[in-house]
């Protein structure tokens, strides 16, 4: 592998970080201002308590499916594309919905 593709590598790396950094603060944000646990949010959505655990901890590794990120914003009665919103970005996403 040349320089160039390393360089390349090693900047999506930081981006899809960056992307599942947020990801894990959403579920847990939006979570919260729903009141629920996250055992009241595993009973609700049918995922267990300790998948939703590990998709709350930022850089654990664990990332949901498309089809568990939809059901997340399901039973959260949010937009998907919520759940992906940088924290810096969430005033102006909030006027949207």
């Amino acid at each position: 592998m040349n320089e160039s593709d390393k360089s390349l590598l090693s900047s999506f790396d930081a981006y899809r970080k960056a992307f599942f950094r947020e990801l894990c603060l959403n579920i847990t944000r939006y979570r919260r201002e729903a009141r629920l646990t996250q055992a009241q949010f595993a009973e609700r959505t049918n995922i267990s308590k300790d998948h939703i655990a590990h998709l709350e901890v930022i850089g654990d590794g664990t990332y949901p499916s498309l089809d568990t990120l939809l059901l997340i914003a399901y039973h959260l009665d949010i937009a998907p594309y919520l759940l992906l919103v940088r924290e810096q970005d969430w005033d102006a996403a909030q006027e949207e919905e």
